[in-house]
């Protein structure tokens, strides 16, 4: 038997759900269900607390539960966050560096507000506040930024994780406007936009959710009030400054004071570098504030089980709350409506249908009438929180039930026979890590190799957050310059990893190859273009690696390079609190990482791909320092030392520092002389500081270096050939980072 492996946050598509109960597969089964879940004693297994205390649920809602208001959500049809690739959000760092894209969020969130105010708390909000008043909820927790649950039942205490939109922030005084009166400006400063908006709520446009019908009128409505008009003159839409900043402008890091500068018609202007206003919710890459976090880690805390509704868990911010309730030993069910509605609906018996007027009005009944007096009557059951639910055991956490009490919910898996550890013969380490040890081995049963990651599960810890993320990306991220994972075969004390065999990793093969670890300028193409071939796949799939270095990619013997170890890759297309900037090794780390930025993007990994190219080259690190600040040094005395001027924004960086020695920019051609003028141009591409200015994995991939590169492919394999009819062994047995 073996124990379901926790699930992450997730952007692909979900296996077929395991629903546990079996009974919960039909409305009465759900019912029953969470029936059961609120009303059962506080666990035994609650760790740390007066369990006599902790009898009530906290709740934690997401999208799902705002669909039926006419809201667009970022799920699929399968309950995980949807991949939409013509969807593109504004991420934190565009929106504070760039007029441009601060012009296309308001003109887009400007069209959108008419349609935000229509919508209006659906009756899942209020059985929650039902609930609530009956005392079976204590809080919630909501990932939700459109403010229906404090509508719905503002005595329920509610923590909003993500912010709200009902008010604009200034990013530099934090002060707050009534987004009303904010919509009121962008009107007044944009009337031929007014003039379409009135239009188009006359035409009710923004009423339907038909893909179809919303193509034909020329828009598509987005997830929080966000729409997309077509070929819309973005660059002409106008927005107003902060007027605390305005009246007086508040100093920099760097002691001076902020430029706040307005047209006549008070509209903010390009120049200034403060007074921005946004939104009050967290954007994609922003940090969420150490309170409110705080706030969610107490509302867990303070409750005995935790209830999840409508969200797919697809954010690291709601992940970790679930985290820390399970560590807690809180009782944890989640529910993922399977057909996007998660509505309230009463268990009517056919005895109890009377007319289509009483089951009318059974339906529409306000929220005053909701009847909990009879909750635990079994008979009765009704709770309204059900409507085609599943609880996906990839998700779920079970506690142990008490001898007394119902029997296990827990399904039995039986491993298969191909999935036995016992199915792949250990050969040799590879090598340790800090968290699993790599061998080599064969598959019994077809002789393939393999390398075999072996996870030793702590009893209390559980598995390592990077496994947890290692495992989620690799099974999505099937591509050839990619390491395939073959399997995860979970044991009660062990994970193991297949993946498929490669032969070394770049930094051996530099070591045992090359001239004292410089490679031929051909070898370097062909690495490079598969490397960066990688890189655009996890990028156009919004993976970050993160830890790109010689250790991590791997080669084979036929040539291929592949990237490899994503421990600390994170999925970057889903509203996030915060970046870590403890990634990547130190000599392949990006400026804006190392000065401490936590809204990093794409630009880190296209950083450490120029690093990587330069190093192939000569055989030594680019930028190999001992420490943070030493790095940034040798950083600086090649590439010149940033300022306001070259980078705009750089001040604001935490380990930003005013002092820092001014070195001039150095030609890395008299660094890489072998290099030809071509390929100096990519790199420099890459290497450029500001992370805004670096070429895109996509734009490398057509940079004019590699246009003679099918020709140099060809000779390669035919070198490699001649190896092979010549004896030639292959590589020996590397010790590569799986």
């Amino acid at each position: 038997m073996t124990t379901p492996a926790i699930r992450i946050p997730f952007t692909g598509p979900l296996p077929p759900a395991i629903i546990i109960p079996r009974a919960a597969t039909t409305l009465a089964g759900a019912i029953d269900a969470i029936s059961t879940f609120l009303t059962a004693p506080p666990s035994l297994n609650l760790r740390g607390v007066d369990v006599g205390g902790h009898s009530q649920t906290v709740l934690l809602t997401g999208a799902g539960i705002s669909v039926a208001s006419g809201l667009s959500d970022y799920r699929g049809d399968q309950g995980t966050y949807r991949l939409n690739k013509s969807y593109r959000p504004i991420y934190y760092h565009e929106f504070i560096s760039h007029h441009e894209s601060r012009k296309r969020y308001w003109a887009r969130s400007f069209i959108g507000w008419p349609g935000l105010l229509k919508a209006k708390p659906n009756s899942t909000h209020w059985a929650i506040k039902g609930l609530g008043e009956k005392g079976y909820i204590s809080s919630v927790v909501t990932q939700n930024v459109d403010s229906f649950h404090s509508l719905a039942h503002p005595g329920l205490s509610t923590l909003e994780l993500h912010g709200y939109l009902r008010s604009v922030v200034c990013t530099s005084c934090r002060s707050q406007l009534p987004r009303a009166d904010f919509q009121a400006s962008l009107e007044r400063l944009n009337p031929a936009w007014a003039e379409f908006l009135a239009r188009m709520v006359a035409e009710g446009a923004l009423d339907t959710d038909n893909p179809e019908e919303q193509r034909r009128k020329g828009l598509k409505l987005n997830p929080d009030g966000d729409v997309d008009v077509a070929e819309a003159p973005y660059s002409t839409f106008r927005y107003p400054s902060c007027p605390t900043c305005l009246e007086n402008p508040p100093t920099l890091n760097d002691g001076t004071k902020a430029t706040v500068e307005v047209e006549s018609d008070g509209a903010l202007s390009a120049n200034s570098n403060a007074g921005i206003l946004k939104p009050a919710v967290i954007m994609f890459g922003e940090n969420i504030d150490p309170l409110v976090k705080t706030a969610a880690e107490e509302a867990i805390d303070d409750a005995g089980r935790l209830l999840i509704l409508g969200t797919s868990l697809a954010t690291f911010s709601a992940w970790r709350l679930v985290e820390r309730a399970h560590k807690r030993g809180m009782p944890i069910e989640i529910e993922i409506e399977k057909n996007k509605r998660l509505v309230p609906q009463a268990k009517k018996k056919k005895r109890e249908a009377k007319s289509d007027k009483s089951r009318a009005a059974q339906r529409g009944a306000p929220p005053s009438r909701l009847s909990m007096e009879h909750f635990r009557d079994p008979a009765a059951h009704p709770l309204k929180i059900a409507s085609n639910l599943v609880s996906p055991g990839h998700f779920l956490f079970h506690s142990k039930p008490k001898p007394s009490g119902p029997p296990a919910t827990k399904v039995p898996q039986k491993m298969d026979k191909s999935q036995q550890p016992s199915s792949f013969q250990q050969l040799e380490k590879l090598g340790e890590g800090t968290y699993a040890t790599v061998f080599k081995g064969r598959n019994r049963q077809t002789g393939e190799m393999v390398a075999l990651k072996e996870i030793h599960l702590d009893s209390e810890e559980g598995t390592p957050s990077t496994a947890i993320r290692e495992i989620s990306l690799m099974k999505e991220l099937k591509h050839e310059s990619i390491v395939s994972l073959y399997d995860v075969i979970h044991t009660e004390n062990k994970l193991m990893l297949v993946f498929e065999f490669m032969d070394r990793d770049l930094k051996r093969y530099m070591d045992t190859r090359g001239d004292r670890g410089q490679l031929d300028p051909a070898t370097v193409k062909s690495f490079m273009h598969q490397l960066l071939k990688g890189i655009a796949f996890c990028h156009d799939n919004r993976v970050l690696h993160r830890d790109l270095k010689p250790q991590n990619l791997l080669i084979n013997k036929k040539g291929q390079l592949k990237l490899g170890d994503f421990g600390l890759a994170r999925a970057f297309g889903i509203p996030v609190n915060t970046f870590s900037n403890e990634v990547v090794t130190l000599w392949y780390r990006a400026p804006d990482v190392l000065l401490g930025s936590r809204t990093y993007n794409t630009s880190i990994d296209i950083w450490s791909a120029g690093c990587i190219m330069a190093e192939m080259y000569t055989g030594r690190p680019l930028f190999p320092g001992t420490t943070n600040e030493d790095q940034l040094v040798k950083i600086f005395r090649l590439m010149g030392t940033p300022s306001e001027r070259t980078w705009p924004g750089i001040s604001q960086l935490p380990e930003y520092k005013s002092d820092f020695q001014i070195y001039a920019t150095q030609d890395l051609s008299l660094i890489i002389p072998q290099m030809d003028a071509i390929g100096m141009d990519l790199l420099n591409r890459m290497l450029q500081l500001r992370p805004e200015m670096r070429i895109s994995a996509t734009e490398a991939l057509q940079h004019p270096w590699f246009h003679d590169l099918p020709q140099i492919q060809a000779k390669l394999q035919q070198q490699h050939q001649q190896q092979q009819m010549a004896g030639y062994g292959g590589m020996i047995p590397p010790q590569p980072a799986y």
